[in-house]
């Protein structure tokens, strides 16, 4: 072997131990992106017949913070977000339908992120039709029942003025009748004289009429009689409440957010420790009072007793006071003539004189047909099953759809009325004999 021949391989030896002992370098490992927080939110806040009421948020504040929203996969709005969160209203939905909505986040043009998709189904109508069970109470005089609330379809309670007689002439009155599993009962509320007039004499009892009641829970029922009576933790407590005893109308949605209206503009409030009394800026009688689900928006409205002055008023959480929205002096004025009885949940459903009207926000309708009698009492379980009493006798019914009068008996005065699911219970008095007898009709629904 010559001796380039050598040196050839020892070369090549040579780099290949060069190329063995060659060093990688340094690999810097990925960095790990940041654990994924959603941002956008979406949430179903009400279904109505042709309306979906949806809530949005997102977790910051900082622009630009565009969305869009879908429905069933179709674009259906879009907008930017300058709070934290708002209500959007999806006004072409259909009655009976169902729909999966979902939230994009749009960033300059980009979409970087999204909700979860939210299900919900809008409302059908109800049934009109209902069978009539009719209850009166009380052989002697007066009798007479002002409200009525439906605890579930085994309980009812009302209150009023329930006069009897017993063979030996003796006669006994009554404020409360109670309806359990079937069976009613006569109760009797007295209202301790020293709570009710501090500083007078003796510690007499005195008996007053039952006005109105409320039942928060099971365990937790409000009534006016004279003082207003509490039942919590399955005991009955007497407190004078400024006054609210003698109101005509409660409303509340929790145990520290109870109302009540009364005569002269009297609007008294529970916060859970004290009643304290409202401005109203009124001295109309309020005869009615509601609020919605969650207690941020609270309406009123009465009368005078000669039909001469009307009110509307509001009130909200955010203004912490009451507000005219409307007035009566005189002569009519839009849209109302007499409002005697509200009822609502996103909506507002305003019973005057012989009529109906739905407020949505700034929005007014006028329901049809005209009921040919004043309207004295209008509840609802939701914009598709509303109930409203009437004089004459009559209750009307309305499905979502429309309006049907579905009792009528002119011997009957009717003050009050209550739906809860598939009953119906109107109060007061049957007028067919003498004397007069408290009266009851229960309407279950035909399915």
């Amino acid at each position: 072997m010559n001796s380039s021949y050598r040196a050839a391989i020892a070369l090549l030896l040579f780099v290949s131990l060069l190329s063995s002992c060659k060093k990688d370098p340094p690999v810097t490992p990925p960095i790990e992106p940041p654990p994924y927080k959603q941002s956008i939110f979406l949430s179903v806040a009400d279904s109505g017949l042709t309306e979906v009421v949806l809530s949005l948020s997102m977790t910051d504040t900082l622009p630009p913070r565009g969305y869009e929203i879908f429905r069933n996969n179709n674009k259906i709005l879009s907008g930017s977000l300058f709070g934290k969160e708002t209500s959007l209203v999806d006004i072409t939905a259909q009655m009976n339908t169902s729909y999966a909505y979902q939230a994009f986040r749009v960033d300059n043009g980009m979409r970087t992120d999204s909700s979860t998709v939210v299900a919900t189904r809008t409302l059908d109508t109800t049934s009109h039709e209902f069978a009539w069970t009719e209850y009166t109470f009380g052989n002697w005089s007066p009798n007479v029942l002002r409200d009525i609330e439906i605890e579930s379809d085994t309980k009812i309670i009302a209150v009023g003025t329930i006069s009897t007689r017993d063979s030996s002439g003796k006669s006994t009155e009554y404020n409360v009748i109670k309806q359990e599993n079937n069976s009613w009962k006569l109760q009797r509320f007295l209202s301790n004289a020293q709570i009710l007039y501090p500083g007078s004499i003796g510690d007499d009892s005195i008996f007053a009429e039952g006005t109105t009641l409320r039942i928060i829970s099971s365990n937790d029922i409000w009534l006016a009689a004279g003082n207003m009576h509490h039942l919590t933790q399955s005991s009955w407590k007497q407190e004078r409440a400024e006054g609210a005893g003698f109101g005509s109308e409660l409303w509340g949605d929790d145990k520290n957010n109870i109302w009540i209206v009364g005569a002269l503009g009297t609007i008294i409030k529970y916060n859970g420790l004290t009643w304290q009394k409202q401005s109203s800026s009124t001295t109309v009688d309020l005869t009615d009072i509601w609020g919605t689900p969650d207690g941020s928006t609270v309406w009123a409205c009465g009368y005078k007793y000669d039909y001469t002055t009307s009110v509307l008023l509001q009130y909200t959480k955010q203004s912490n006071s009451w507000q005219t929205l409307w007035t009566k002096e005189g002569i009519s004025t839009y849209p109302f003539d007499i409002v005697g009885s509200i009822w609502g949940n996103r909506k507002l459903y305003v019973a005057s004189g012989a009529e109906v009207y739905e407020l949505n926000g700034s929005a007014i309708k006028k329901h049809s047909p005209w009921f040919q009698n004043f309207i004295y009492h209008i509840r609802g379980n939701g914009e598709n099953d509303i109930v409203a009493v009437t004089g004459g006798g009559g209750i009307w019914h309305f499905n979502g759809s429309n309006w049907k009068k579905i009792y009528l008996n002119a011997q009957r005065s009717l003050n009050s009325v209550a739906i809860k699911e598939n009953m119906i219970v109107a109060i007061g008095t049957d007028e067919s004999s003498f004397p007069n007898k408290a009266f009851v009709l229960v309407g279950s629904r035909l399915k």
